[in-house]
């Protein structure tokens, strides 16, 4: 995931350095009203399955678990969760939610978990951190390293909490179906 980013990232900075501008390395970020995230997180969720090719009628499925995965990140984050513990926590919503459908539906877990927590991958401090890594090869600062650097640890402890939250419920509903069939 992060390797994907990283991509997208460059040719995003390629794409603003043709046209003029630079991306803000040191801003603080900003968030969306919760109503415009949790709508936009369905539409990320809803995007995603094409990708995994799966039929229009399980779509439901993930933007549904999508959606609540974004309103439990904002409950975190308002109880004083740190991005990556909010992010863990809503991708085992998502995980215990969609392991037993999937395995039910004969649906990838992947298409349907994957497709309802794209919203909560931490692009911006990918995008941040490739950013800074290359304007600091032009003009180092002690400064632009150290917002490049937190931004590349905020977005590995996100993606690993994500990835942690999606596969326990898997390894756990794994473990319960082999001691079921033995």
């Amino acid at each position: 995931g992060l390797l994907v980013l990283t991509a997208i990232g460059g040719g995003l900075i390629l794409g603003l350095q043709v046209g003029g501008q630079a991306l803000a390395v040191t801003a603080p970020s900003g968030s969306a009203p919760f109503i415009v995230d949790v709508l936009a997180a369905g539409v990320a969720a809803a995007s995603y399955p094409v990708y995994f090719s799966m039929p229009w009628r399980m779509m439901g499925w993930p933007v549904g678990a999508g959606v609540l995965a974004r309103a439990a990140h904002w409950y975190a984050r308002g109880v004083g969760a740190s991005l990556a513990i909010a992010a863990f926590v809503s991708c085992l919503l998502v995980g215990t939610l969609l392991v037993p459908i999937s395995h039910h539906m004969r649906i990838p877990f992947a298409g349907i978990g994957f497709a309802a927590v794209v919203a909560l991958v931490p692009g911006v401090y990918v995008f941040r951190t490739v950013a800074g890594f290359i304007d600091f090869a032009g003009h180092p600062s002690a400064q632009l390293l150290s917002s490049a650097a937190a931004d590349l640890i905020g977005a590995t402890v996100i993606v690993t909490g994500m990835a942690l939250g999606l596969a326990l419920p898997m390894h756990i509903y794994a473990s319960r179906l082999a001691r079921r069939n033995s």
